[in-house]
């Protein structure tokens, strides 16, 4: 006889707790976590940092400043882009107007939109690991233009790009960005 489960996902942190409650019939299966006698708990990357690109970042940022009161926590002015980071105190976002073409990646230095997202992890070499192993590998030009690696990746605002899927660009990184809580 069918019967159904719930998942209860409570998240603390780094942390989610992963339980399963009876209701009568089965709903759905994460084989990654899924024990019907246990309680597990895993760790979880966090979405930190996203970044949008765009041609007025200053303008831009005031939007977000003004509608959704987020914080002004830092300007860059640098060979690669120019631009804002804003916060809410949990996720930073970069307001980007891209100068380096590399840098820019496929979307180039005209684009306007989602541009990259990133994830605040504990292990930065096992999830490397993990992103290759998931066919997605490092952006060698962009982290070269950038003069990122893994080997320096050890304060803020520095992090490793690797493709990701649907064309998205994906960062990660140990220590998080400016305006966030931090790992």
């Amino acid at each position: 006889m069918p019967y159904y489960q719930a998942i209860v996902i409570v998240i603390t942190y780094a942390t989610c707790i992963v339980d399963t409650v009876s209701f009568g019939a089965h709903i759905c299966e994460i084989p990654r976590y899924w024990d019907k006698n246990t309680v597990q708990v895993c760790k979880m990357a966090k979405v930190k940092h996203i970044t949008t690109g765009s041609q007025q970042p200053t303008k831009t940022a005031r939007f977000y400043q003004d509608v959704f009161d987020m914080a002004f926590v830092g300007k860059i002015e640098g060979d690669n882009a120019e631009g804002c980071y804003l916060s809410d105190g949990n996720i930073n976002l970069a307001i980007l107007r891209f100068k380096n073409e590399t840098v820019a990646g496929e979307f180039g230095m005209k684009y306007e939109g989602l541009h990259h997202i990133g994830f605040q992890v504990e292990d930065l070499e096992d999830t490397g690991t993990k992103l290759r192993n998931a066919n997605s590998l490092p952006m060698e030009d962009i982290n070269a233009a950038l003069k990122i690696e893994i080997a320096n990746g050890r304060s803020r605002n520095v992090e490793l790009k690797y493709e990701g899927p649907d064309g998205l660009m994906i960062d990660v990184s140990q220590h998080g960005w400016v305006g966030t809580d931090g790992v």
